[in-house]
């Protein structure tokens, strides 16, 4: 007979060969092999489970998982979205939950960079399974437009050093109809309450970037040495109003008006109408948030050559976080200035085919002011948090043998994050920061 290893090898092999890796748990431990590959954990492996994962989509209830990152359920830890190109069009939209609620286009809803962007005409998924499933009506749209501008300006000062000038402006807006689906567990028979809100947000970035890029010899030890500044600012506008009650649904197309969190049973009718969800916002406060930040960067780096088949890379970064949170209160500014040093090598046993290398760095990542704050106690408002802190080693083998026939990288990696900003579990309007992801 087989052992239980043995049983969760085979399954993981069908399910890859047969195209079943977003419905098959090999291991068992809740996740399914599409979301375990995407994550980096084992799927033959029920102790090793997908880490940073919120606990909303943990929860053995869940119906339908959707992520913009996986789209056909062919992520790796590596590369997002295998098989997927900008602009393509998106045909189906794999549930990673594991029930094969899997969601079907209609229009031409496109792929582009790790987003589904819908023209806010009559670009819409439904599920397969059940038409039921379809939870909004083309008269409820949410429009996202963006621009996105770059100038890069390269110059050669010398044979030995050229400088490089990037500058980058984007505008993201927001504008139309955002629902939200949670299951509180108040009213039972997997009954998800909807919220709703009208969306008016912009965000505005801007960054400039100036690097000068060496090669040259000192004491004839080659150097390859990069020196930069960087500033970047981005500003976000919020006029969006409150989030509304809207009736509740379940998976199988039932609905109905009882709000869970009053005494009384209520039996209204929630319309997916503009004209029904613009009566329920009337009672809503529309907020008037600005926030900004800024994140002043210096940085250099350099790989010496100290031999023919031996080099080593040391490289530090200075970034001061200047947060001014919301703007009309000075109560949630902060400043945080971090240093972050790496260091790596790198020995080439034979030259351009065997190498063994090495690695450390540490980095820091600003979190951006976000909004938060439950409906039922009034406008959302913005709270800023703390960067978020990585430490990553990694000691590897890379080949390139065979006249480029056998190409393969062998690594270990060790990856800790810190202060991780998290959807706060007793509540999905909120944020709590505090999470420690670790991933190797």
């Amino acid at each position: 007979a087989l052992t239980d290893d043995q049983i969760m090898a085979v399954q993981s092999y069908l399910s890859e060969k047969w195209n079943l890796t977003a419905t098959v748990d090999s291991d068992g431990d809740g996740f399914t092999d599409a979301v375990e590959t995407a994550k980096g954990s084992s799927i033959t492996d029920a102790t090793d489970k997908p880490a940073d994962i919120p606990q909303i989509l943990a929860d053995g209830n869940l119906k339908l998982w959707l992520d913009a990152k996986n789209i056909l359920g062919t992520s790796t830890a590596t590369v997002d979205n295998v098989g997927l190109s900008h602009d393509d069009a998106i045909s189906t939209w794999v549930d990673l939950s594991g029930n094969g609620n899997n969601m079907t286009s209609s229009g031409n809803p496109q792929y582009s960079s790790n987003k589904v962007v819908f023209d806010g005409s009559d670009d819409y998924f439904q599920a397969e399974t059940a038409s039921q499933l379809s939870f909004t009506s083309n008269d409820l749209t949410l429009e996202n437009p963006s621009q996105n501008y770059r100038l890069e300006m390269d110059y050669k000062l010398s044979d030995t050093w050229q400088s490089q000038t990037l500058l980058s402006k984007s505008s993201t807006s927001t504008k139309g109809y955002y629902s939200y689906l949670f299951d509180f567990g108040i009213l039972g028979d997997d009954t998800f309450t909807r919220y709703i809100s009208k969306q008016n947000a912009n965000t505005e970035t801007s960054d400039i970037q100036q690097n000068f890029i060496g090669d040259f010899k000192v004491a004839n030890l080659r150097n390859r040495v990069v020196i930069g500044a960087d500033y970047f600012t981005a500003t976000q506008t919020s006029n969006n109003t409150g989030y509304a009650f809207y009736g509740n649904i379940t998976p199988e197309g039932g609905s109905n008006g009882d709000n869970p969190f009053t005494p009384e049973v209520e039996e209204d009718a929630y319309p997916l109408s503009s004209s029904g969800v613009d009566a329920a916002l009337e009672s809503q406060a529309i907020g008037n948030n600005k926030s900004k930040y800024h994140i002043y960067s210096l940085y250099a780096s350099d790989v010496l050559d100290i031999t023919n088949n031996f080099s080593a890379m040391v490289g530090l970064r200075l970034d001061h976080f200047d947060n001014e949170g919301d703007i009309s209160s000075a109560e949630d500014d902060y400043n945080q200035t971090t240093l972050s040093p790496k260091f790596g090598l790198l020995y080439q046993p034979i030259k351009d085919r065997l190498s063994v290398f090495t690695n450390y760095q540490n980095g820091f990542t600003n979190v951006a002011p976000q909004l938060v704050g439950n409906p039922e106690d009034g406008p959302q408002t913005l709270q800023t948090f703390d960067p978020e802190q990585a430490n990553q080693f990694e000691v590897g083998l890379k080949t390139n043998l065979f006249n480029n026939r056998l190409d393969a990288t062998i690594s270990y990696y060790n990856i800790q994050v810190t202060d991780r900003v998290i959807t706060d579990p007793s509540s999905p309007f909120n944020k709590i920061q505090g999470g420690e992801v670790e991933s190797k």
